[in-house]
């Protein structure tokens, strides 16, 4: 690592200076609490840790740093410190002590912690609108659609078979609040560059799917996996007839067509 020389960070406050006096391990919790950054100290102990100092332990520091101050933060330093965290308590700490935010800080404040904790945010977080209060209402625009296509990402990182199925109820919350234009544009964007058999299950999940989405997945799969999408219910009765013609299975059929051939 590179120690960070005084004359380099001449600029900086005193306080600032205090903290890279001190080796990595001596900036404990409880030294840091002790201490009261302004906003405009955050910014520039961040840039200089990632900049000049380049520690290992940097985001651990990160992670002490924020927790270690009761704010309120500004939207600066929140935008800043929400790509540098990863960690529930902090993220939750700056989110709680950050009371002017903008739109785009609070996407990728989203972003972040499904990347970083996508279970425990999920389920403890925002299926109980915790965010909401905040401006981080996963049922309405952008953090909806944000929101589904990280379930898509992140719901099965141990691997088909182990997904929650509260993971399909969070993403169908999210996918009833969104037109069908945005559900054809988070499926093009999430669902369709998965893989096959996960994609499928995800289209199959939710019976409001749009016809669009079933149709562009159709025109891309193997047998197996068309035959499973021509039983949803919105699924094009052009579909419904091909694999009728090609597997002569009557549960393909329009209940018209039913009728009519049953009789």
């Amino acid at each position: 690592m590179a120690k960070v020389k005084m004359g380099d960070i001449s600029n900086s406050s005193n306080n600032v200076k205090s903290v890279f006096r001190l080796p990595m391990s001596s900036r404990t919790n409880k030294w840091l609490e002790k201490q009261t950054f302004t906003n405009s100290d955050l910014l520039d102990i961040l840039y200089i840790s990632d900049n000049k100092e380049y520690h290992s332990d940097k985001r651990s520091f990160h992670q002490r740093l924020i927790k270690s101050q009761k704010g309120p933060f500004s939207a600066e330093v929140f935008r800043v410190f929400a790509e540098n965290l990863f960690e529930i308590d902090s993220m939750l700490h700056l989110l709680e002590n950050s009371p002017t935010t903008t739109p785009e800080a609070r996407l990728r404040w989203l972003d972040y912690t499904m990347v970083s904790s996508a279970h425990w945010f999920t389920f403890n977080f925002y299926s109980k609108d915790s965010g909401n209060s905040y401006g981080i209402d996963v049922t309405k625009t952008p953090y909806n659609k944000a929101y589904a296509g990280h379930i898509v990402r992140y719901s099965d990182k141990m691997g088909r078979g182990n997904v929650n199925e509260g993971y399909f109820t969070e993403l169908h919350r999210a996918l009833d609040s969104m037109s069908d234009s945005e559900i054809y544009d988070w499926y093009i964007g999430s669902v369709s560059t998965t893989y096959a058999e996960r994609a499928v299950d995800f289209i199959m999940s939710y019976d409001k799917m749009p016809e669009n989405v079933i149709q562009h997945y159709y025109d891309k799969s193997v047998l197996k996996h068309r035959e499973k999408l021509a039983t949803h219910q919105n699924c094009p009765a052009g579909i419904k007839q091909e694999m009728f013609d090609e597997t002569g299975d009557e549960k393909y059929l329009a209940q018209e067509a039913k009728d009519i051939f049953l009789f």
